[in-house]
Order: C-alpha cells, then sequence, then structure tokens
C-alpha cells in the first residue's frame, strides 16, 4: 500500500554511515520521514556495562541529520537526569531543533540512570507538561506502574512508552486497552527493536491479532509506527537490504492479513507464517502519517516567554471553599511557565482575586484580604494582566489558558501550608504534590474525583 508522508517515530542510528543505510531502505520502502532518537552507544551495541558519555555524541549526530535533511528526519534527543540542570540542557536541545526527549530512565537495569520519578527530574517532567514535548520512555513491566504514576500526575507531557508497553502476549491485550483508555494522552508504537525480541513479539501478536486489530482501531490517535531499528556500523550484516526488510515485516504486520515472517540477524535465522491486523486504510493514515505529525510538527515551545509569576489555585469539580469543610488537596494552575516560583520572593506578598460568592471563605481561611470579583472571566484577566497575582475559582471556572501542574519552590501561601504541617498533614500532601500544593478546607460530592481529594 503506498500513502504519501509515512513517518516512523522511532529509530536509531550509530553514525554518519549508519543514516546513509536507513536513506536507502527508506526510499525503498515508501518511508518519508524517520524520527532518528538518542541512544546509549552501549545500549545499540548490545552491551550491558553503561557508555553513558556516548549520549551526547548521539544526540549531536540525530539533532545534525535532522538539520541536514529535515524534510527526511527529525530527531528526539537522551535526557537522563545527570545533566547539572535538565531543564537547562534540554532547552539548549530545543533551540538545536530537537522534536522530544527519549530516556531509558523506566528501564529496571543498568542503563537506569535514576527512576522515572525522582524528584531530580521533577522540574523537567514539569517542563514537559507546561510545554507539551514529547517524551519517549522504555518502560520495563517492573517499572509500568510507576511510570503510569507519573502519566496521571503530569497529563498534558505526549507521553510515548513504545513497544505496546510490552504488553504482547494474547493475555496481556485486555490490560493494554484499559490502559490507553485510562490513559487518552499516552501513545505507544508497534516495534521491538532487536531481531529475536522482534520474532517473538511478532509470534505473540500473531495469537491475538483479532483482539489487537480491535484495539488498535479503538485507539488509532494512540498508535504509532515504528520499527525501532538500531543501524549499527559494528555489525556486518546491517546493510540497507536488512534495514528495508526490517521496515516490511511491520508495514506487513498492519496490513496484511497473513504474511510469511522472514528476519535474520548476525546469529540466527527468524522465519515463519503469522497473522497480520488488515487494517482499514483510515486507521493506517493515521499509524503511519497523523499520529506523528501531530507530536512533529507542532510549534517549538516557547519557553523565553514564559511568566513565572500567575498561578491559580483550584477546587475539585462542583467544590466550595468551606471552613468547615473537608481539607482537601487542591492542585495549582499556571499561566505559562511555572518551575520554580522564585518571582514569589520574601517580604512580598501576591493578590489575591476571588469570586464574590467566594470572598467571605477565602479570606477566612486565608487569614488575609481578598480583591473579590464578579466573575471568574474578571478574575483570568486579573491574572494574565497582574504580574504578581493569585486566584481562587472553582476548577470548572478555570480557562484554557490555565494549566494544572504541582509546583516547586517557596509557594506564595506557604504560610497556610506551615499550618497544615503542624496537623501532619503536609506531609501526606508532599508525597502527593511535591511538598508545594495548598490545602483548604473544601466542601464537595462524594463523587468528586478521588486524585483531587486529600484523605
Amino acid at each position: 500500500m503506498s500513502l504519501p508522508g509515512i513517518t516512523s517515530i522511532h529509530e536509531h542510528v550509530d553514525s554518519a554511515e549508519a543514516i546513509e543505510i536507513l536513506l536507502e531502505a527508506m526510499d525503498r520502502t515508501g518511508v518519508a520521514r524517520v524520527n532518528l532518537v538518542g541512544a546509549y552507544a552501549s545500549l545499540l551495541h548490545g552491551k550491558k556495562t553503561p557508555d553513558w558519555d556516548s549520549a551526547r555524541a548521539l544526540n549531536d549526530l540525530v539533532l545534525q541529520a535532522a538539520a541536514d535533511r529535515p524534510e527526511r528526519f527529525t530527531a528526539f534527543v537522551l535526557i537522563d537526569g545527570r545533566e547539572p540542570d535538565p531543564v537547562a540542557a534540554l532547552c539548549g536541545y530545543l533551540e538545536r531543533g530537537a522534536k522530544g526527549i527519549k530516556t531509558y530512565n523506566g528501564v529496571g537495569g543498568s542503563h537506569q540512570a535514576m527512576p522515572l520519578d525522582d524528584p531530580r527530574l521533577g522540574p523537567l517532567w514539569r517542563f514537559c507538561d507546561l510545554h507539551g514535548v514529547p517524551v519517549l520512555v522504555h518502560v520495563d513491566p517492573s517499572q509500568r506502574q510507576r511510570f503510569l504514576g507519573l502519566v496521571r500526575d503530569h497529563p498534558h507531557v505526549p507521553w510515548i512508552c513504545p513497544h505496546l508497553l510490552v504488553l504482547t502476549r494474547p493475555e496481556d491485550l485486555d490490560e493494554l486497552a484499559w490502559t490507553l483508555r485510562r490513559h487518552p494522552g499516552l501513545s505507544t508504537d508497534i516495534c521491538f527493536g532487536f531481531e529475536s525480541w522482534m520474532n517473538k513479539s511478532l509470534e505473540r501478536l500473531s495469537q491475538g491479532a483479532t483482539r489487537l486489530r480491535e484495539i488498535v482501531q479503538a485507539h488509532a490517535d494512540q498508535v504509532l509506527f515504528g520499527t525501532d531499528m538500531v543501524v549499527a556500523t559494528n555489525r556486518p550484516h546491517r546493510t540497507p537490504d536488512w534495514a528495508a526488510n526490517t521496515i516490511t515485516e511491520y508495514r506487513k504486520l498492519l496490513e496484511w492479513p497473513r504474511f510469511h515472517h522472514d528476519v535474520r540477524s548476525h546469529r540466527a535465522h527468524y522465519e515463519g507464517d503469522l497473522a497480520g491486523l488488515e487494517l482499514p486504510v483510515e486507521t493506517l493514515q493515521k499509524l503511519y502519517v497523523t499520529n506523528a505529525a501531530r507530536l512533529l510538527d507542532r510549534p517549538p515551545p516557547r519557553w523565553q516567554d514564559d511568566n513565572l509569576d500567575r498561578v491559580l489555585v483550584s477546587l475539585p469539580p462542583k467544590g466550595r471553599l468551606d471552613p468547615a469543610g473537608t481539607w482537601r488537596l487542591l492542585t495549582v494552575a499556571a499561566v505559562g511557565m511555572l518551575s520554580p516560583t522564585e518571582a514569589f520572593t520574601p517580604g512580598k506578598h501576591p493578590r489575591i482575586y476571588t469570586l464574590r460568592s467566594l470572598e467571605q471563605a477565602v479570606a477566612r481561611t486565608l487569614g488575609r484580604s481578598v480583591l473579590a470579583l464578579a466573575d471568574a472571566a474578571a478574575v483570568q484577566e486579573q491574572l494574565l494582566a497582574d504580574p504578581l497575582a493569585v486566584g481562587v475559582l472553582p476548577l470548572s471556572d478555570t480557562g484554557p489558558g490555565l494549566r494544572l501542574l504541582p509546583v516547586e519552590g517557596v509557594h506564595p501561601l506557604s504560610g497556610l501550608v506551615a499550618r497544615c504541617a503542624t496537623r501532619g498533614e503536609a506531609t501526606q500532601s508532599a508525597a502527593w504534590g511535591e511538598g508545594t500544593s495548598l490545602l483548604l478546607p473544601v466542601s464537595a460530592p462524594d463523587s468528586a474525583d478521588p486524585e483531587h481529594r486529600f484523605d
């Protein structure tokens, strides 16, 4: 099948020579564009001992390829938290044309620089959450729940968990479907790296092909095309013929009802008749073209224009501030960049805006005067105009320009948080909101989202 604009989201190269091999294979197989993904050379070459320092050189390689041939290549760079300032490192790569991040912090072996939820990575995830920077994370099964917690806490990150989340056995497919349904901002791809793993995974998918076809069609906006191919010049068999054959095998899986699988590695020959998915053209258009374009062709982040000063405290759905109510954990929303909040310097007190209907409750709760406005639109207008302002609004009244996220640094209302701590409540809030989320007494129906509830 010929479709214009086919894009592979996930490929690796180790040298300029490997890039030329990949280009020839792309031309043979109708692939218009490839997203080159950073890595450690030790992983690409099958070594167990990490070669940490190789990541920078491979980042430079994929960025240069994207700069030289922007119509054929884009680049995700590897960031793992060992950088002195991961956010500053990412900003530097974005200025050079990077479209996203690849990290191996979701693996459990020797190439995990630190866990995904390590506090040193917190500012990086918040930056990506604010700016929609895609993050491709290899996640081992043992790390999956930890990763999904990160997805929940940073819902605006375009997360990509490749390899069908390593849920390829027939008995795993219902969990795959549930995970994609529970996390609509999460994407995955159908690719399995080295030949031995590729062969095992395709055999498993063949056994559950009917169910997998249903899942892919139901979640067609969340599935990407790629092969996770490692074009590495240390393996003589990785020629243009080998690369073209690898791409073709995955296309056969997606397009054909049955296909003859035939792949060779430097050690083994894998062959057999397998069931394919025979996806309809409209689904293939999404997997091959549309989904990748949504991630790779988005406008570059404009973090230089961010304002660090504007925050908004939000309530659970249908919740209201009530001094007699239950203490609940409130998230924080930001207009623009909010990591960290150094703009709230000691001795300066932000102006607090709220609705007239909430004025007395907010003033009593915070123990200070507030500015009451007629409606939520007026409050949001003040937040956009006032360089040092906090707004208290029901979550249902927040606008699309206000992004939900936890905050780090000096909280503008840290005194109230400290008073919560004297009752032992801030300790639990720290586990959920990284120590700075604001606790207020709130009344809300029992049907309120439990993730917004402090208990």
